[in-house]
């Protein structure tokens, strides 16, 4: 396999599984691969939060209490979009995450205005 130009056309199961052993073929493993590939740290974070943190910052990026630089609150956003178009997270996981933030804001508000 000669060089991977644009990751993007790697579409489908099998073109992975097809990358896969022409790494495997050529004497690259998979994980020799992945750290050749040179990503910022900023952004490796992001690209490997878990679904559920993912969400939890997507949700603090929409009320604009995010403590992220804005070109990870724009990747943070992206890798949502993306699961909601590729089906791996749902468009109600998203708006109960929301939902979650805007009841303990409330929360909190009402706890602030009582205690004055």
């Amino acid at each position: 396999m000669d060089k991977i130009e644009d990751l993007e056309e790697i579409k489908t199961p099998l073109d992975t599984e097809q990358l896969k052993q022409d790494l495997e073929k050529s004497g690259v493993s998979l994980s020799e691969y992945a750290n050749r590939i040179r990503i910022a740290p900023s952004k490796r974070v992001i690209l490997q939060m878990p679904k559920d943190i993912l969400l939890k910052h997507n949700a603090l990026v929409f009320h604009k209490g995010s403590s992220l630089s804005s070109k990870q609150r724009r990747l943070v956003q992206e890798r949502v979009a993306y699961g909601i178009n590729s089906g791996t997270i749902k468009p109600e996981e998203v708006a109960s995450e929301i939902n979650k933030l805007n009841a303990l804001i409330q929360g909190e508000l009402i706890k602030q205005i009582k205690d004055e």
